[in-house]
């Protein structure tokens, strides 16, 4: 997806697939813009020459808020716009990824933002449900075509993470290699 801290977007298209999805308030708001264009035919570039200065900080006390946005909008994002196969065939690896997200959201004190996002599911499924929906109706391209630009690792920038360089990233790797001949 093009980072939605430096992009530009052509109108023709914003007009074809509306704007941001007024669900996702902050943090992957511009991996469903994106999503939302690939399937409807649109190609998504990057330039790798550029250079963005992003003065990003977030205050500190805020970061369980913002661990709450993060959460929600990333199972909001798989759940939105992968076929039914699709999410079965990376139900497994997404347990496990949340089995990691419990530890860690259990040993910095998010462990309420854990649970408020996936109760947010629960209490939204009606709003939720349409805009999954009005995505799938509309899409012209396969969850294979749009799997191409998976990545199989997290990349956690703010601290070095020996459980995730070890241990998540090689088993997420090796179970993708696997599975996207399947999707």
């Amino acid at each position: 997806y093009a980072s939605a801290a430096a992009v530009l977007y052509k109108t023709k298209m914003l007009g074809q697939i509306g704007l941001f999805d007024e669900s996702i308030f902050s943090y992957h708001e511009d991996s469903d813009i994106c999503l939302r264009a690939r399937m409807r035919g649109w190609k998504v570039v990057m330039e790798p020459g550029s250079m963005v200065y992003h003065d990003y900080s977030f205050p500190t006390g805020k970061n369980k808020q913002r661990y709450f946005w993060m959460e929600k909008n990333r199972l909001y994002i798989v759940f939105k716009f992968y076929k039914l196969k699709t999410i079965l065939l990376i139900l497994p690896m997404m347990i496990f990824m949340d089995l990691g997200q419990i530890y860690y959201a259990a040993r910095n004190g998010y462990i309420w933002q854990w649970m408020k996002s996936r109760l947010w599911f629960i209490f939204n499924f009606g709003k939720f449900y349409r805009s999954r929906s009005e995505v799938q109706k509309k899409r012209q391209i396969s969850d294979k075509e749009l799997a191409q630009n998976f990545v199989s690792e997290i990349l956690y920038q703010e601290v070095s993470n020996p459980l995730l360089d070890k241990i998540a990233n090689p088993v997420m790797m090796g179970y993708w290699f696997f599975i996207k001949r399947f999707i």
